[in-house]
């Protein structure tokens, strides 16, 4: 089997999600931005203090979005109306 196959990480510490999301932005994600989004949006580590895979796709969609110069608080009303639909 090549080896050529990249695996994704399940789990990633705070210093990996600031890489990962570093490449999306394009520019240096300081860590505390990065500690008042986790803050903002709750979501916190396991008991590891690693995040999920699903923490960092939810990061990775606010920083899409913020480079589209939106705010944050129009990324978090966005994901009340997600969450509503899908509860409908």
């Amino acid at each position: 089997m090549p080896s050529s196959q990249v695996l994704e990480a399940e789990w990633y510490s705070l210093t990996e999600l600031r890489w990962q999301l570093s490449r999306v932005r394009g520019k240096r994600v300081p860590e505390r931005t990065l500690r008042w989004w986790l803050q903002e949006l709750c979501i916190e580590p396991n008991e590891f203090e690693m995040y999920s895979i699903a923490d960092l796709q939810l990061l990775t969609r606010l920083v899409l979005f913020l480079k589209r110069c939106r705010s944050l608080e129009k990324f978090k009303t966005l994901l009340l109306q997600e969450i509503s639909t899908d509860a409908d």
